[in-house]
C-alpha cells in the first residue's frame, strides 16, 4: 500500500507538466471510469481513501473531518446537489439566496467549443466547463490565445463525467457545457485572490487562502476574525499574514446565506475593491484526502460536521 501511495503521489505531480502531464491524466482517467465496472461508490472511495491517506476509512463511526467528508460523499444525497456543483445553474441559486449582484457577468453558455463565437467575446475572459472542478481556462488577451489548443481541452474535459475522479455523485448527472465569464481583475490588473470560506451548518468557522498557485503553491488559514490559524491543509503555509479583506464581513455573510442548508459547504468567493463575487460551492474540499497537520485539527473539524440521521444513497 505505501507502494502505491507513491506511486499516487508521483503520478500527481506528473499531471501538471507538459504533453507527459496530459497522457497521465487521460490514463489516469481511463483507469478510474474503467474502475466502476469493478468497485461500487462504497469500495471504490474506501481504495481511495487508503491510497491517499494511508488509514482505513471507518464509514460506521466516522470521527475525524476526513471520514465524515467520505461518508457524506457516499450516503448524503439530496436532489439540490446536482444544480448546484453544475457552474452554471448553481447561478439561480445564489441569485436567490445572497443576491445576483455576487454573479460573475456572464458572457456565453455553449455545448460545444464550436459555439463559441471569439470575435463577439472581449478581450479578457474566464471559460470553464459546468460539470467538474479546477478546470479553467483563463484568456487575458485573445489575440495571442492558441485557440485549437484552447479547444482541445474543452473537447477533452467535455467528454469526461467529473463523477469518476473521487465518485462525487453530483458530477455525474451535470449536463456538459462550457461557461464564459468576465475575468475579474483587482485595482493592480492582477487576478484577484479567492477566499475560501468553510461553514459547518451554515456557521462560517474559517477561510482558506491560496498563495501563488501556480507556482512555490501555499496555503493559509484564517478565522473569522481574520487570525491566523495554526494549520495546514494539503500545502505549506506561507508564513505571513495577508492583510484583511475589506468586504470580510459581507464574505462572512454571503458565505452563510448559500452554505444554510448543508452540514459543511465551502463557500469560494473573490473580493475586487468594495465588490464581492461568488465562485463556486463546494461539498467534498480537496476529495476529503488532503493531508490535515497538525492532526488535532482533523478532530477538531469532524466535531463541527453534523452527520444527518438518514442515509440517502
Amino acid at each position: 500500500m505505501n507502494v502505491m501511495r507513491k506511486i499516487v503521489s508521483i503520478l500527481g505531480n506528473v499531471r501538471r507538466k507538459g504533453r507527459i502531464g496530459g497522457f497521465v491524466d487521460s490514463a489516469l482517467y481511463a483507469i478510474k471510469r474503467g474502475s466502476a465496472a469493478l468497485l461500487d461508490d462504497e469500495a471504490f472511495v474506501k481504495t481511495y481513501y487508503r491510497l491517499h491517506t494511508g488509514r482505513r476509512l471507518d464509514l460506521r463511526d466516522p470521527v475525524i473531518y476526513s471520514e465524515k467528508l467520505q461518508w457524506l460523499k457516499l450516503y448524503y444525497r439530496p436532489p439540490v446537489m446536482v444544480s448546484l456543483v453544475d457552474k452554471y445553474s448553481v447561478r439561480e441559486y445564489v441569485a436567490s439566496r445572497a443576491g445576483a449582484e455576487y454573479l460573475i457577468p456572464l458572457l456565453g453558455v455553449y455545448d460545444s467549443p464550436d459555439a463559441i463565437e471569439l470575435d463577439g467575446l472581449p478581450e479578457s475572459f474566464v471559460l470553464k466547463p459546468t460539470h467538474g472542478s479546477g478546470w479553467v481556462i483563463l484568456c487575458r488577451n485573445k489575440s495571442e490565445v492558441d485557440w485549437p489548443s484552447v479547444e482541445s481541452r474543452l473537447r477533452i474535459w467535455l467528454k469526461r463525467n467529473y463523477y469518476y475522479h473521487a465518485r462525487e455523485w453530483a458530477y455525474r448527472h451535470v449536463p456538459p457545457r462550457i461557461v464564459c465569464e468576465a475575468l475579474l481583475e483587482d485595482e493592480a490588473g492582477r487576478i484577484p485572490m479567492d477566499f475560501k470560506v468553510f461553514c459547518f451548518g451554515g456557521v462560517p468557522e474559517m477561510i482558506q487562502v491560496d498563495v501563488d498557485r501556480f507556482g512555490d503553491h501555499r496555503r493559509d488559514f484564517y478565522d473569522t476574525s481574520w487570525n491566523r490559524l495554526p494549520v495546514e491543509l494539503k500545502y505549506p503555509a506561507s508564513g505571513r499574514t495577508l492583510p484583511r479583506p475589506s468586504q470580510l464581513d459581507r464574505m462572512l455573510e454571503v458565505a452563510s446565506a448559500l452554505a444554510a442548508p448543508f452540514p459543511v459547504c465551502r463557500v469560494d468567493l473573490y473580493c475586487v475593491g468594495s465588490k464581492v463575487y461568488f465562485g463556486e460551492l463546494t461539498f467534498c474540499p480537496d476529495n476529503g484526502v488532503a493531508s490535515v497537520r497538525p492532526v488535532e485539527y482533523e478532530f477538531l473539524w469532524g466535531e463541527k460536521i453534523k452527520l444527518p440521521n438518514v442515509r440517502t444513497l
